[in-house]
């Protein structure tokens, strides 16, 4: 098994304080009712141990390879023997969720989850699924649901949890976004656009802007890439803009509604970039305030948007 970066890890690196406990960095407390539920959430799709005795005689040990992955998983990462003073790898899982603090319980949820999210192409490829199982699309669905009804600002995206601090923008704007960007040949914009969002609920503003504008310029690289359109890899975003209305991104009869959303590229963004964020800003670090960052991150989120979709309605 290699070396993985938990949860709590993770908040700790982005918030560079790695001598802070990480319970202490976290905003939202989980409700016991809320562990509960998510006990009976990974009981439904990882399956329950058990064994099954086939007609040979021979007896086999069922769905423990899961609890194991994830006991394992998260105790090696975190340097422990066991999880909750367990041995059984169902029994650590389970009583940590439900027993343990809330910085451990999330790696828990996390790497549960993650794998479940792995094993999609698997279900996938089968007709029906396993029938004592409940689907990963449903469990990480009934996961996201139990996080808005108890208020816990937490969602699981692509294999991890992110902040969600506005569930209405991450409705209109970051989840369509990243549906966009989990197509083919976007791989690079939707890490930089995860970084961003990442960054920006920890807490790390200026980071989360900086992020937000390299996945608004990596996305047009994309774009460009797929197209044949040419372009240098140092562009930057007006180059890259002008490259993309050049080929005809935008259609001519929208020329007003295209001027605007024009100087929106050119100017909203990178002016805030090249004015607040990391291009040499001398002896004194400028702080990027909140609402900067969100402007931002949700500017790049919609022209991002905007940009996918009006290329796939480009002739091939």
């Amino acid at each position: 098994m290699g070396v993985i970066e938990l949860f709590s890890q993770r908040i700790k690196r982005q918030q560079e304080v790695p001598d802070t406990d990480a319970k202490d960095l976290l905003i939202y407390t989980l409700p016991q009712e809320l562990r509960i539920q998510v006990v009976h959430i990974l009981k439904a799709s990882l399956g329950i141990p058990g064994k099954l005795t086939r007609l040979t005689g021979e007896t086999i040990d069922t769905h423990t390879e899961n609890w194991y992955a994830v006991a394992q998983t998260v105790a090696e990462n975190r340097g422990m023997m066991s999880l909750a003073g367990r041995r059984n790898p169902y029994d650590q899982v389970v009583h940590g969720i439900l027993e343990c603090k809330d910085d451990l319980v999330l790696d828990i949820i996390e790497i549960a989850f993650a794998r479940l999210e792995r094993s999609k192409p698997q279900w996938d490829g089968m007709r029906g699924g396993f029938r004592d199982r409940q689907p990963p699309s449903v469990a990480i669905s009934t996961l996201n649901s139990r996080f808005l009804q108890w208020k816990v600002g937490y969602r699981f995206e692509k294999e991890q949890l992110i902040r969600v601090d506005s569930e209405l923008m991450h409705e209109v704007v970051t989840k369509p976004a990243l549906r966009l960007l989990a197509r083919p040949g976007f791989a690079g914009p939707e890490s930089e656009f995860l970084n961003a969002h990442s960054e920006f609920m920890d807490g790390e503003y200026r980071d989360a802007l900086t992020y937000a504008a390299a996945a608004f310029e990596s996305t047009m690289k994309a774009i460009c890439k797929k197209r044949g359109w040419p372009y240098e890899e140092k562009d930057n975003a007006t180059t890259l803009v002008n490259v993309c209305f050049t080929n005809g991104l935008i259609p001519e009869y929208l020329h007003g509604y295209m001027t605007s959303v024009r100087g929106t590229l050119d100017s909203g963004l990178n002016s805030v970039r090249n004015r607040e964020g990391p291009h040499g800003g001398g002896a004194e670090v400028k702080d990027v305030p909140e609402n900067l960052a969100a402007y931002a991150l949700n500017l790049a989120a919609s022209n991002m948007i905007f940009l996918i979709e009006s290329e796939a309605k480009l002739p091939k």
